[in-house]
């Protein structure tokens, strides 16, 4: 017996990820803190970035990060302290990674009524520049 669907699939959400840096030189050995930003996703597809109804439940995130070795890096606070830099479920994380090959940077956005979504971004790896010393040196002006 075949069984008639109840509908019509939920809405997709929006997943956006703003990644700062997206690049980080090669060996930069957990030295730069990588932002990874999902807040500018929205619970409906949409095409351009717009603001999200108040009343709407709020989105569920979930990160998944593949490739380069990665640690949670914690937030500075700015007098001082330091906090966590989120988790594999918040809507912001930033990490520190080992700079011996790129992040691939996955996110799933879940929306109230059930619908989801993927977005992929790459922290990629950029090699050191020789300088007229013999040095080699970050082109990118990271700590790496």
């Amino acid at each position: 017996m075949v069984e008639a669907c109840s509908g019509p699939p939920p809405p997709e959400p929006s997943p956006v990820i703003v990644a700062t840096p997206t690049t980080v030189c090669m060996g930069d050995d957990y030295k730069t803190p990588i932002t990874l930003d999902g807040t500018q996703s929205t619970p409906t597809l949409t095409l351009v970035p717009s603001p999200v109804d108040a009343n709407a439940p709020p989105l569920k995130y979930l990160w998944t990060l593949t490739g380069s070795a990665y640690r949670i890096a914690d937030v500075d606070a700015g007098d001082g302290r330091t906090s966590p830099g989120g988790t594999l479920t918040s809507d912001k994380l930033v990490v520190r990674i080992e700079g011996e090959e790129p992040l691939q940077v996955d996110l799933n956005v879940q929306n109230g009524v059930g619908g989801s979504a993927d977005t992929t971004a790459t922290i990629s790896i950029t090699t050191l520049v020789a300088t007229d010393a013999g040095d080699a040196v970050c082109p990118l002006g990271n700590p790496g």
